[in-house]
């Protein structure tokens, strides 16, 4: 009915003309005169995705309880820093700790009939900044879900290093933003 090629036609039906860049009877590609294209270097998207996998790894650990799996994505004289403690150095330490906090979660929930049947952590806005080919820091923020409902979120800030070939956590602090009543982090936190 038209005719012609349907991305060239005007709204009144009628065909507009060709039109050609550059020098008349020239190319029809375009010229990007005033685009920039950022370089990027693989080691670069390597880190990233890295260091994606790293933070996904913390939480499907901590959900599922392996806390010896855990632990060994912190290097050996690491930091973690969460709202209202101490800090926690060392590896064995942060893994000692991380058991802890869930036990002491579940023994409160359990006290009120309803220990969590799971928990999972939700990461999201994953910005990571690179440093250096072995250094990074980043931030993102979680969200955590039991069979309940919500349960309390709020944000990671870390540390990142390249050690023995793989991007491992040397500082990570958590901040919990908010939680709701009655919910697993709040029993948690008092016991």
């Amino acid at each position: 009915m038209w005719g012609g090629d349907p991305s060239r036609r005007q709204r009144d039906g009628h065909q507009r003309p060709e039109r050609r860049y550059g020098r008349p009877g020239g190319s029809r590609r375009r010229r990007l005169t005033s685009a920039r294209i950022a370089v990027v270097e693989p080691w670069e998207l390597a880190a990233r995705e890295e260091i994606r996998d790293l933070i996904a790894r913390y939480n499907q650990f901590g959900d599922h309880a392996r806390f010896e799996d855990m632990a060994e994505l912190f290097t050996e004289d690491a930091t973690l820093e969460v709202d209202g403690r101490d800090p926690i150095n060392g590896r064995n330490e942060i893994r000692d700790f991380l058991a802890g906090v869930r036990d002491s979660g579940v023994a409160g929930r359990a006290e009120q009939g309803k220990p969590p049947t799971y928990v999972r952590h939700h990461t999201s806005t994953v910005v990571i900044d690179l440093e250096s080919p072995t250094e990074a820091s980043g931030t993102c923020y979680f969200f955590v879900v039991t069979d309940i409902g919500p349960d309390h979120w709020g944000r990671y800030r870390d540390r990142y290093v390249l050690e023995g070939g793989r991007w491992r956590f040397a500082y990570r602090r958590a901040r919990t933003d908010g939680q709701v009543p009655g919910s697993w982090s709040e029993h948690r936190d008092r016991a």
